[in-house]
């Protein structure tokens, strides 16, 4: 599969009739750039699909509700990150939370999800995927509606000394998207 550096769930929207990523022209205050990622929760035919943006590439589809999603590329580093910042305005739905997490880790590959097993789903607490161990990881969850953009600062948790060399960002307008919910 082709590793991109930012891929999304927009292959398996499309093939029900919607986007769930898109480009906005409401940027930050003082942004040099003239567009941000605008992600969405949208229902379509009873099926709940999160917009959602990740290091990775999406491969596929099963069917409406399934795909595959390469996870994660490999990435030099030349020193070990304290946190990520990123910035964030949005609606967050009833009984839903916004998410972000980075992951970096040894690994022998990407980290292949397949969306209809959730055997596959990636877990930041595990120690390891299948590819190797999990380095560092960091998890952001927002529960409430933020109306102005704000930046965020994410600190990593670091469980080894090692260098990693495979990074893996994901963001998503639902935390549970994987399981079909989210508004």
């Amino acid at each position: 599969a082709y590793m991109g550096f930012w891929g999304s769930g927009n292959p398996a929207a499309k093939s029900g009739g919607m986007i769930i990523t898109s480009p906005t022209s409401d940027v930050r205050p003082g942004s040099k750039g003239t567009q941000a990622a605008l992600l969405e929760t949208k229902s379509f035919l009873g099926q709940i699909a999160a917009g959602n943006i990740f290091v990775g590439t999406f491969g596929g589809v099963h069917n409406i509700k399934y795909g595959d999603v390469y996870m994660g590329r490999p990435f030099t580093f030349n020193a070990r990150p304290k946190a990520i910042k990123f910035w964030y305005k949005g609606t967050v739905g009833s009984n839903d939370k916004a998410r972000l997490f980075i992951c970096m880790g040894k690994w022998s590959s990407y980290h292949k999800v397949d969306t209809y097993d959730q055997s596959t789903f990636f877990n930041p607490s595990d120690e390891s995927l299948p590819e190797g161990p999990i380095y560092g990881y960091g998890d952001w969850i927002q529960e409430t509606t933020v109306n102005e953009w704000t930046e965020i600062t994410l600190p990593i948790t670091y469980r080894s000394d090692e260098m990693p060399n495979y990074l893996m960002i994901t963001a998503s307008s639902s935390y549970r998207g994987d399981y079909m919910e989210g508004s």
